[in-house]
């Protein structure tokens, strides 16, 4: 009992100072409204009216000729504001930012009174010192001598629009928010009023029973506008009965469509009038409310002071970073445009739930670039999966295409719901240079991705990662996304520091960077090289590992740190030969492929066995890999391949099941298309929702040209030789006039089949397919239409990369001859008992004359291995009875005798020939043939001169 006393005493107490505040302003009013000039004590006028005409008697007229005399019509601003202060005291208990308020109110008395005495001329109801009273006429006056006319105008207006703004900053800016919202009750009202003109016609015709088919159907036309009306107030009223609604009225006939237009009528006016006062709310009324938690909106920092022109680190040594300037600026002001928009979404967002019957509260508003996640403060009993079962019915009543639940947030007891931007803000790289450049600097290999869902800079260190798998569908921004991967270092990194390899199947996706200083191959697009540079990567980075463990260091960082002097001391070359072999400085290699199923269709086994092992053990060595698909399917992305890729960025994808591929969970089939992305970090399962980085082909057409100015690209030549996989090992199926076409298309530079046809008098079959020999040698490019090739190289390279291949060819040759010496030599070693077997030269003649009728003389080397493979045998199998003790002198006699051997048996070869072609011979002398078949056999028979020829070249060599 005593508490209840106790509390009544205390409201009683805290309304009793406003009151009386209140009763103040009331007699202000009362005397400022009543004044008369000729009432007493004003001194400029006489005789004084007797009795006194204010209505507050003489202490009324004292205040009232105080207050004009001193701040002129001003008294009317102070004693406005007075009043509202004291109202709002009486309400809410306080006055928020009174400090503030009264210095808006007291320049607004200024300046009010300053423009009264500028424009009054005074006159005969008016003080003697004017309308402005004393402060207004001193400030004029000052004003006039200082500014003149039109300045002393433009000061007075300046000076009303601060201090209205200091004095009343909430209702200056709803404004807007008022305007708009008159707008939409004027249309809603027009919209009723329409509809209602319409029903009484519906409903006589249903009751008189007399309605036809084509004014039925017209109804139900006339009715539809009303029913999408209606249904979009649903998500602001707080009536249960408009759930069920739909269902009634498609129960409905057309006779009760009358009654429900009226129902739906009175409901929009209800909805209306409640709504009115949620649109403009004091702020004072939302922040003195002891229940309702307090709202804080988190708006990204303005970026019109922290946007550099100048590069990203300063030019170092003779290479100079792109300047930001080649860059598109950051779009301004769209923080201040949100923040508008997201209060009122968060009261529709509440109401909506409210409608559910969830006791939910927004506490805290994450606006970003695209989404706004809303933090709400569910009651108790409240189950996350009641509201995430509500998602399609929130998207409704926000007006948003689809809305993601986060729950639960880590560190928080909330659920997040995220909603699309109705306007969408661009992400600029520009400006993500600016806001990570002092992290970035302190990163091997940093990557701009865009921002997060509160506005900040979203990036990360691939080397760290240290692989990354991208998927996305058509148009989600998967392609853009790779390019600013690829820009970001080329933005902060030097050649020196980062080596690129591309594998682009499309052929169009990244063919902006073939002139890149930063490539280390030319970019691929053929899918079979592809995978033989994956694996030139494992053997490069056990190559890598071996140089590491040899320097004693753990990591590619720690060797780049060692320095010159340092590699050397730990290497001790002996030679200059051996310390120009020694690397000083390891590039970062980065290996970037546009598609995977295209790499995959090709040979699953091979690219997914390189992809793993690169996978598991190059981020020591300083390769790494970024893979992007458009189709996140279990063929494509095995699991072997996602499990050694632990950074993963999924764009929007067709289903749930492809979102759990890649990112083992859903998610990325409700993303928005355009940019939206769900990066998951590696080591983490949270996944952060961002925006990507738009960079459009102006921006990126700018840094390329910058960087080619400075430099070439210069080519791996092992990956070069790859690139040209062909030039030794396939030239005997080479048309003979390849290397003079090749000349022919380098010295001109031009890949024509044209030129082909006049530079070398040949048809048009014969030009195409040279063409097609070079183009995967590597010497041209792709096909291009009706343009000429593009050619890959000069003359100069190609020479130089051919007498490399020739003289590989001629060492692994030379390698293979030693192989055979080695043997024949071991074999030499044993007793030879090949002059105790009986030369098998009738034999092996009819054996071979058998075997060749009616074949082709390619077969001849066949045949003559199986024979050499026949006298192996039989040596081997004397050998086994000889002696192993021999003298030198039996040596020598042996390889005289075996030399005989072979000379006899080169001899029955050819005599088997001439055999051959005494048998073609009369088989053509019996057989009459066409002139066309009589050229062939000639052909024929020149070949077989030639290869006979040969055969008695080797016969001299032996």
């Amino acid at each position: 009992m005593a508490r209840k006393k106790k509390k009544k005493y205390q409201v009683t107490r805290s309304l009793a100072a406003p009151a009386f505040i209140g009763l103040i302003c009331l007699f202000t009013w009362t005397a400022l409204l009543t004044f008369d000039i000729a009432d007493w004590p004003n001194p400029s006028h006489a005789p004084h009216n007797q009795p006194t005409t204010n209505a507050c008697g003489n202490a009324g007229a004292f205040v009232a000729f105080q207050m004009f005399y001193w701040i002129g019509d001003g008294a009317y601003i102070l004693a406005l504001f007075a009043t509202m202060a004291s109202f709002l005291w009486l309400v809410h208990g306080k006055v928020v930012s009174i400090v503030q308020r009264t210095f808006g109110v007291t320049i607004l008395i200024a300046s009010v009174a300053t423009s009264v005495s500028f424009i009054s001329t005074g006159g005969y109801e008016t003080l003697a010192i004017g309308d402005g009273g004393v402060l207004g006429a001193a400030l004029s006056m000052l004003l006039r001598h200082a500014f003149s006319s039109v300045g002393t105008i433009l000061v007075l207006a300046y000076s009303f629009l601060v201090g209205l703004t200091f004095a009343a900053e909430g209702w200056v800016l709803r404004f807007p928010a008022a305007v708009q919202y008159l707008k939409d009750a004027s249309a809603d009202a027009i919209s009723a009023a329409r509809t209602s003109l319409g029903s009484p016609l519906a409903v006589g015709a249903g009751r008189a029973g007399a309605v036809d088919d084509d004014d039925v159907d017209d109804d139900v036309q006339t009715d539809a506008p009303t029913m999408r009306i209606n249904s979009n107030r649903k998500a602001l009223a707080e009536q249960s009965e408009a759930i069920a609604a739909p269902e009634e009225e498609s129960r409905s006939d057309v006779s009760s469509k009358g009654k429900k237009k009226k129902k739906s009528k009175r409901a929009a006016k209800g909805n209306v009038q409640k709504h009115e006062p949620e649109v403009l709310p004091d702020a004072e009324q939302t922040e003195a409310e002891p229940e309702a938690p307090k709202l804080r909106v988190n708006m990204p920092r303005p970026m019109a002071e922290i946007v550099p022109d100048k590069a990203y680190p300063t030019p170092v040594g003779d290479w100079d970073f792109p300047p930001h300037n080649l860059l598109h600026d950051p779009e301004l002001g769209f923080s201040a445009q949100q923040e508008s928009i997201v209060r009122a979404k968060a009261k529709m967002l509440e109401k909506t739930l409210e409608e559910f019957r969830l006791d939910a509260r927004v506490v805290e508003i994450e606006t970003g670039p695209v989404i706004t996640m809303f933090e709400l403060a569910v009651g108790a009993g409240i189950k996350v999966s009641q509201i995430a079962s509500l998602t399609n019915d929130i998207a409704r009543a926000l007006k948003a295409p689809a809305i993601r639940v986060v729950a639960p947030i880590p560190g928080k007891n909330t659920v997040g719901i995220e909603v699309p931007n109705a306007n969408k803000e661009k992400v600029r790289i520009k400006e993500l240079l600016a806001l990570g450049a002092a992290k970035a600097r302190k990163m091997a290999l940093p990557i701009f991705f865009g921002k997060d869902a509160s506005g900040a800079a979203l990036m990360g260190d691939l080397a760290a990662m240290p692989h990354m798998l991208i998927a996305g569908t058509t148009g989600s921004g998967k392609s853009v996304c790779i390019n600013s991967v690829i820009a970001s270092f080329l933005m902060t990194k030097k050649p020196d520091e980062v080596k690129l390899i591309l594998v682009d199947p499309k052929m169009v996706e990244m063919s902006q960077f073939k002139e890149v200083p930063h490539l280390m191959s030319p970019i691929i697009t053929d899918m079979n090289r592809a995978e033989q540079i994956l694996d030139w990567a494992v053997t490069k980075m056990e190559e890598r590992y071996e140089l590491l463990a040899e320097a004693r260091v753990r990591n590619i960082a720690s060797y780049n740190r060692l320095g010159e002097e340092e590699i050397y001391k730990r290497f001790a070359p002996s030679n200059d030969q051996e310390k120009a072999q020694i690397p000083v400085n390891l590039p970062y290699i980065v290996i970037v492929i546009d598609e995977l199923a295209d790499l995959m269709m090709t040979s699953a086994k091979e690219v997914e066995h390189h992809l793993a092992r690169l996978a598991q053990k190059s981020r020591a060595v300083g390769v790494h890999i970024v893979v992007a698909t458009q189709r996140p399917e279990a063929k494509v992305v095995t699991g072997l391949i996602k499990s050694n890729m632990p950074c993963r960025v999924a764009f929007r994808v067709a289903s749930r099941m492809d979102s759990r591929i890649v990112l083992d969970q859903n998610g990325a089939e409700v993303l928005m298309g355009q940019g939206d992305m769900l990066f998951l970090p590696p080591g983490s399962h949270k996944l952060i929702r961002a925006q990507g980085t738009l960079l459009e082909d102006d921006e990126l057409n700018s840094i390329i040209d910058f960087l080619v100015a400075q430099g070439k690209p210069e080519f791996h030549p092992q990956l070069m030789r790859i690139k040209a996989k062909g030039i030794g090992g396939s030239s005997a199926d080479r048309d003979p006039l390849f290397d003079k076409a090749v000349t022919i298309v380098l010295e001109s530079q031009r890949g024509s089949v044209s030129l082909l046809q006049r530079r070398l008098s040949i048809g048009y079959s014969r030009a195409s397919r040279l063409i097609d020999e070079m183009a995967e040698a590597g010497v041209v490019g792709e096909f291009k239409g009706s343009q000429a090739r593009e050619v890959e190289m000069t003359l100069e390279e190609w020479q130089h990369l051919k007498a490399q291949v020739d003289r590989e060819v001629a060492e692994d040759n030379y390698a293979a001859d030693a192989m055979d010496t080695d043997d024949s030599v071991a074999v030499m070693t044993q007793e030879p008992v090949i002059a105790q077997v009986p030369t098998p030269t009738s034999e092996v003649e009819n054996v071979y004359d058998e075997e060749n009728l009616g074949f082709d003389d390619d077969d001849d080397e066949d045949d003559d291995d199986d024979d050499d493979f026949d006298l192996d045998d039989v040596d081997d199998d004397d050998e086994d009875d000889d002696d192993d003790d021999e003298e030198d002198d039996d040596e020598e006699e042996d390889d005289e005798e075996e030399e005989d051997d072979e000379d006899e048996d080169w001899e029955e070869d050819e005599e088997g020939f001439e055999e051959d072609d005494e048998e073609y011979e009369d088989d053509d002398e019996d057989v009459e043939i066409d002139e066309e078949f009589e050229e062939e056999d000639e052909a024929e028979d020149d070949s077989d001169e030639e290869e006979e020829d040969e055969y008695e070249e080797d016969d001299d060599d032996r």
